[in-house]
């Protein structure tokens, strides 16, 4: 699979951009060539590209922590390779989410400020030297592409700049039109230039065969009605196209397009099957399940904005964002409990929030691990039809947004979705097609989120479940000090900052899964009949530094086709540091690029972009 007619051969081309490493015009001009001339090594597959936004290792200990104990795994945990990764741009050390998902989709360094798909503003070509991102590059040749996102589909970068392109990173209306209608300059032309590709008809990029996420406010128009006002009960059948399903839960803004376009009118003229409820993904699912040759090019957009509130918990509460104490449990809720994921509504909307005609249209959205299972499934069945590995980009947009709301039950609640998510990517590599390449990564740190452990206190322990205790015994965070200095008087003093519990500054503390000492089911190598052993259970508060992303601690792990590229000891290409001792935000791309098309391609870091 990959490109055919290239003659020049790859170590030629690499000891030539080695020697000219410091000629940008020149190495410019080679990256441009490079698409037509080089062979294609090694077997190649699918790519899957998680990127769990804003998740360093301080995220992923709380959540291992919280979610299934200290000395237990994760299905990040176990992803088997791994390499420290470098997320700076061209002009700052700390990556943004619109800067970094660039680089991941282009393989070149751009500036941290507005560059969504270009280099603030620039049009530039990708490391490959084709005139777009990877997947549009993919989706040019034939390849089976989609984007799935549990934040707005398009205006987030971490998804929308895999395939739209604009000056600013705000503009969600214009990047949404692009998804269905192509870029500009792509609408109606050759998807490749260069070569006229004739895998799609030869005109225009081609369309994504899958679209799962949040954003439907930027797909209708200003003013259009909403499906709740025309039918309260929401229907058997699918929701007519000409109304809006979801408002935002805390700002209750609408549909936001200025151009009078209904795009998703538009999506079922071009075929798409389009999903915005809970139901309707589910009787998709179900269609999907009963016969294995159904496979739709699916648009989901199941929340107006994105699928989660991003809001600190005392906000939350204040727009009356809580959950009774009798409705039913979302997401990871039903595994763990109401105790465990507390009462603050963080995805959708709150239970029965517009009367009890209306339950279903906005409450408990699609999680990513269903959304990825089922894109996976149909992205499969759309990859056997066109005889080419399929590639996906799928943001879990949540761990980023709700720690740069400093929320952090919501931020615990995000990680374990993500981790979900992970855990849904695993099995289809282990059940439908270990010739599959799943990577991870993150831009940045989101707000630090650092976990501080509690003294213990007298608390019951339920042997069934240590986790889950009695409300009123489990204390409050505490306030802590932190960054002492001179104050006006010149006395030294510190800053007080209250810590945050399952719904805000100093509630109730968060309550760890037992570990090795209090175990409340076996570990891997226990056995099942070992009895509860007496002890506290252990407590913990978050402590935010900020409410900004920060160059934190990131990893990027890896599990299938070409995933031991990250520790392997020999270069990914002549002249340059293994991956293992320098894994750039670049490398992303080289990494998806080698598994799909079977090219290795050269590093850019130093480089400029080059402009179109």
């Amino acid at each position: 699979m990959g490109h055919s007619s290239r003659t020049q051969s790859f170590g030629t081309r690499i000891f030539l951009i080695t020697i000219m490493a410091s000629a940008a015009l020149l190495l410019g001009h080679l990256l441009s060539e490079r698409n037509a001339t080089e062979a294609p090594t090694g077997s190649t597959g699918n790519v899957i590209f998680l990127h769990p936004d804003g998740t360093a290792l301080n995220h992923w200990h709380a959540g291992r922590i919280y979610w299934e104990g200290p000395d237990r795994l994760s299905e990040y945990d176990q992803l088997p390779e791994l390499a420290v990764y470098r997320g700076h741009m061209a002009d700052q050390l700390t990556g943004t989410s619109n800067g970094g998902a660039t680089s991941h989709a282009f393989g070149v360094k751009v500036q941290g400020p507005d560059s969504y798909g270009r280099d603030r503003g620039r049009p530039i070509l990708a490391l490959s030297g084709y005139p777009g991102s990877l997947l549009r590059e993919a989706g040019c040749h034939g390849h089976p592409i989609g984007i799935i996102n549990d934040g707005d589909i398009a205006g987030e970068p971490g998804t929308g700049a895999f395939l739209a392109e604009t000056d600013t990173r705000g503009e969600p209306n214009e990047q949404s039109r692009q998804l269905l209608e192509g870029r500009p300059g792509f609408e109606d032309g050759d998807c490749d230039p260069r070569t006229a590709a004739i895998e799609n008809g030869g005109r225009g990029d081609r369309l994504p065969d899958l679209i799962l996420g949040g954003g439907e406010r930027f797909f209708l128009p200003l003013g259009t009605s909403l499906c709740r006002e025309l039918n309260p009960q929401p229907p058997v059948d699918a929701l007519p196209l000409t109304c809006a399903a979801h408002t935002d839960a805390v700002t209750g803004a609408g549909p936001a397009r200025d151009d009078a376009r209904n795009l998703l009118e538009l999506a079922d003229s071009l075929g798409y099957v389009i999903m915005r409820t809970r139901a309707e993904f589910e009787q998709v699912a179900a269609r999907v399940a009963a016969d294995p040759n159904y496979a739709p090019r699916l648009l989901g957009l199941f929340a107006a904005d994105d699928l989660f509130n991003d809001s600190r918990e005392e906000a939350l509460i204040e727009a009356g964002l809580l959950r009774a104490s009798e409705h039913p449990l979302p997401g990871e809720g039903v595994d763990y409990g109401a105790d465990k994921i507390g009462r603050l509504v963080i995805w959708g909307q709150r239970f029965e929030q517009y009367g009890p005609n209306d339950p279903n249209y906005s409450f408990d959205p699609p999680t990513v691990a269903e959304m990825t299972a089922l894109g996976l499934e149909v992205l499969e069945r759309r990859a056997r039809q066109a005889r080419k590995p399929f590639a996906v980009v799928i943001e879990v947009e949540s761990t980023d947004n709700l720690p740069n709301s400093n929320n952090a039950i919501g931020a615990l609640r995000a990680l374990k979705r993500a981790d979900d998510g992970i855990g849904a990517a695993r099995a289809f590599l282990r059940t439908r097609d270990p010739q599959t390449l799943l990577l991870t990564a993150a831009d940045s740190d989101g707000s630090g989120l650092q976990l501080l452990s509690l003294a213990p206190t007298e608390v019951a322990i339920n042997p069934e479940r240590p986790a889950v205790q009695d409300r009123a015994s489990i204390p409050r965070t505490p306030t802590i000090a932190v960054n002492a200095h001179v104050n006006r008087d010149g006395l030294i003093e510190d800053f007080q900052v209250a810590t945050d519990g399952i719904e805000g500054a100093n509630t109730r503390a968060f309550v760890a899964e037992a570990d090795a000492q209090l175990p409340h089911r076996p570990l891997p190598n226990q056995a099942s009949e070992l009895p509860s052993v007496p002890a506290q259970p252990l407590l913990f508060a978050i402590a935010w530094p900020g409410f900004s992303d920060f160059a934190g601690g990131i990893l990027s792990r890896a599990e299938g086709l070409n995933a031991d590229w990250l520790s392997r000891a020999e270069p990914f290409a002549a002249g340059e540091p293994p991956l293992r001792q320098r894994f750039d935000n670049t490398d992303v791309y080289r990494l998806l690029y080698k598994t799909l098309f079977g090219l290795q391609l050269p590093s850019s870091v130093g480089v400029k972009a080059v402009s179109r």
